[in-house]
């Protein structure tokens, strides 16, 4: 977030073979117990990889939901739900911000 817009500071997807390295003292979710392995390493994967690579391991996608609640602030400017969930600002355009899916073997 800069100036209360998102601003990403990293690209949609991940080079090849080059994970995004970061080294915190705590959890992204909030938590505030330190770490012990403080060394993370991360892939970002756009819909395409994660959808084609389902069907190229041979399984169907029984289903697919898009949501626009996390279980943790990813940006400062979300706020809390009665439900827990974090959301984006009512004024901001909405976004998927997470999915799930369920995929079964042919």
């Amino acid at each position: 977030e800069k100036d209360g817009a998102l601003a990403p500071h990293y690209p949609w997807r991940t080079p090849r073979g080059d994970p995004m390295t970061t080294d915190g003292e705590v959890s992204y979710n909030g938590d505030p117990t330190p770490l012990i392995n403080r060394r993370n390493y991360e892939w970002m994967h756009p819909m395409s990889d994660i959808i084609n690579g389902i069907v190229a391991g041979g399984m169907d996608i029984a289903w697919l939901h898009e949501h626009d609640t996390l279980t943790w602030p990813l940006f400062p400017m979300m706020t809390e739900g009665p439900d827990g969930l974090y959301r984006l600002p009512r004024e901001h355009p909405a976004l998927p911000l997470a999915f799930s899916l369920r995929a079964v073997k042919r």
